[in-house]
């Protein structure tokens, strides 16, 4: 691992282009890193005066940053490999120093596109929560479900609507907390079942706001294809809150550790099934809430984030030390 007792300071600059609130919050909470021996800045582009870089999009890292000294972060699988080859939009993963892989398919793609893994710094492992995400005290008086993300393939929210139709079929009235962008139509759809709704827009709320959120659900609902990123599914998990829906990046892996916690079906009517039984065990749940969140006190999105910049130190060539190869989810 590297040290970071160094009395000459290393700068790491972060960068990607303001195109999702994802990556915009990381952005934030890397200007907040306070870490002896490194300056960390973040911006658009990257900035030539740096030691070392993060790309947060593969697509954005370019020959404008030396690539030998850019660790590269790959949060879902979405693309085909082809894209990683060379002369493909995401190709600079070949000449990057080191790559982080944060979600169970990105390996494939690389092997398929066949990146050369062995010259390079790699951590396999969940991007998780930020231990901000904690599980709240009381269980919410009227059983909530929640759906968090823009209203867009590859999330499916028409698979929101359906289950939520079925759910009600079998259980009567309950209330949905959607969170996200795009999500009007849904949200309307939903109403027109004779649903409670809260529709709360991201852009208008600093992420200071969102654990709170989580701690108003008795279950997250995820219903998006398996390659696409799963941040609700990790701070659900770390706020103590079930979580039923497709088998989204990690949630196989988390299901077996908890099956209860984690139930995933990749059929409407099964997830609502699923949705049935949270309902009906919903205060036991709650009572488990410190087992679920425990899910992933391995996994926080802060170690994550300061992962990357040691790594991104280790390439800038200015510390002398050591660093394991590669981290593996276990």
């Amino acid at each position: 691992m590297v040290s970071l007792n160094t009395k000459e300071e290393v700068h790491v600059n972060v960068f990607c282009q303001p195109k999702g609130w994802l990556k915009e919050n990381l952005k934030v909470h890397y200007d907040k890193i306070k870490l002896p021996g490194i300056r960390v800045s973040t911006s658009i582009r990257p900035l030539a005066e740096a030691d070392a870089w993060v790309a947060l999009r593969p697509s954005e890292a370019s020959d404008r940053n030396d690539l030998k000294k850019t660790v590269i972060c790959l949060t879902h699988a979405l693309h085909k490999a082809e894209s990683y080859r060379p002369g493909g939009y995401r190709s600079a993963v070949n000449q990057a120093g080191a790559l982080i892989l944060s979600h169970p398919e990105i390996r494939k793609r690389l092997t398929a596109a066949h990146i050369n893994l062995e010259d390079k710094l790699v951590m396999e492992r969940p991007m998780g929560a930020s231990i901000r995400y904690q599980p709240g005290s009381s269980l919410p008086s009227e059983f909530t479900l929640g759906w968090f993300g823009r209203g867009i393939w590859p999330n499916r929210p028409e698979w929101m609507v359906r289950v939520c139709r079925e759910l009600s079929a079998n259980i009567g009235t309950f209330k949905v907390l959607l969170v996200g962008s795009e999500l009007e139509q849904t949200h309307k759809m939903l109403e027109d079942h004779d649903l409670t709704v809260d529709y709360l827009k991201r852009k208008d709320y600093s992420p200071g706001a969102y654990p709170e959120w989580y701690q108003q659900l008795n279950c997250m609902v995820i219903t998006g294809v398996h390659n696409t990123l799963q941040v609700p599914l990790f701070e659900a998990l770390a706020s103590g809150i079930p979580v039923v829906g497709t088998p989204v990046g990690y949630a196989e892996e988390f299901a077996a550790q908890h099956p209860q916690a984690v139930q995933v079906s990749d059929v409407p009517d099964q997830i609502c099934q699923s949705l049935i039984e949270v309902y009906e065990q919903r205060q036991h749940l709650f009572d488990e809430r410190a087992n679920i969140a425990q899910l992933m006190e391995a996994w926080s999105l802060d170690d994550w984030m300061f992962t990357t910049l040691r790594m991104a130190v280790r390439l800038s060539g200015k510390l002398g030390s050591s660093m394991t190869n590669s981290m593996a989810f276990g």
